[in-house]
């Protein structure tokens, strides 16, 4: 500031305001470093969900080149993926579109869990018969331990596969498993009952399946029984082992039939189409509780079924629970008509 000559006071353009804040500069946000992860994890979730389900609601198994992918994306393994992307999604500040993954991983959820949980047991009748099937993994939860908690369920039947090394010994059963035959099917399968056994059939579907034809009469009720075992490679084309089971029924003729195995591949696969018309799934008919089977952890799939003609009249399915094996035992009671 500096006076002039008439008294007035005019400011000093030269001199510095007093109300002048003089600081560092404001730098721009930085971008998280984690950004270029949660891009990535979004686009890896959001294409898996996209396949994943694409191939679900349209050509399932029923197309070679997609059949991995449709084993690998159950239902439940797709709404986890969803939620997945949404996560990433709302890290990265997209909001709305994260609401949308949300949604569709809850819908996912609501059309699986109609489907998994069931529950339609009806009253046993006093001439019911109860089997159990079961992968047993080789024996890695120990034979003996095994065979207490499959003699818990108080069967009559007792179907194995992956019954290997000790487990194909009647010896290392027979101890446990009072009041049964134990029978020797090869290739990792046994049969226990509380009846006879006869007229066992080995075979074998090139590389793809195992499986054993029999005869199984309990209480003077017989019926025919095929125990098979899928191998588990998702890469390997399943579709003649299916192709096939129609005519290994056929060799019952007109008994009346159980098919029990561990077929490594999901009831809603369009393979089980060459069945259907003949056959009636257990779990669909009659399910108690929690339909998946494997991995026991973490069920997501039903790879253990048992199926039945019309001549076989079933009364409850359910699943039981054993760390015993990475496979959860399948207990079905049956009438013969």
């Amino acid at each position: 500031m500096h006076n002039q000559s008439d008294g007035q006071v005019v400011a000093d353009p030269g001199a510095e305001s007093p109300l002048a804040v003089v600081g560092p500069a404001v730098e721009p946000p930085k971008r998280s470093r984690w950004r270029w992860f949660w891009m990535l994890l979004a686009f890896v979730a959001i294409a898996d969900w996209i396949l994943g389900t694409a191939v679900r609601l349209t050509i399932r198994d029923a197309g070679e080149i997609f059949t991995p992918v449709f084993y690998a994306s159950p239902l439940p393994v797709l709404a986890i993926t969803a939620c997945v992307g949404a996560e990433a999604l709302r890290k990265l500040g997209r909001k709305w579109s994260a609401r949308l993954m949300f949604g569709l991983a809850a819908w996912q959820v609501l059309s699986w869990v109609p489907d998994a949980v069931h529950f339609r047991a009806e009253p046993l009748p006093q001439d019911s018969m109860r089997m159990v099937f079961w992968n047993v993994s080789r024996g890695a939860g120990g034979y003996p331990q095994l065979a207490r908690k499959m003699l818990s369920y108080d069967p009559d039947l007792i179907c194995l596969v992956e019954a290997s090394g000790d487990g194909q010994l009647p010896e290392t059963w027979q101890p446990h498993l009072p009041g049964f035959k134990v029978h020797r099917l090869g290739s990792g399968m046994m049969v226990m009952a509380r009846g006879e056994v006869f007229g066992v059939e080995p075979g074998m579907i090139r590389e793809v399946a195992r499986y054993r034809n029999l005869r199984v009469k309990i209480r003077d009720k017989q019926f025919g029984l095929c125990l098979i075992d899928i191998r588990a490679d998702p890469l390997l084309p399943r579709t003649l082992a299916f192709e096939r089971l129609p005519n290994l029924l056929e060799n019952f003729q007109r008994e009346p039939k159980l098919l029990a195995g561990d077929f490594n591949t999901p009831p809603d696969s369009e393979l089980f189409a060459h069945i259907r018309p003949e056959m009636q799934n257990a779990f669909d008919l009659k399910g108690q509780g929690y339909r998946e089977t494997w991995p026991v952890f973490t069920p997501v799939l039903e790879l253990d079924q048992v199926w039945g003609d019309r001549q076989i009249d079933f009364h409850a399915c359910r699943h039981g629970w054993s760390l015993r094996s990475d496979h959860r035992p399948v207990i079905v009671d049956f009438s013969v008509k």
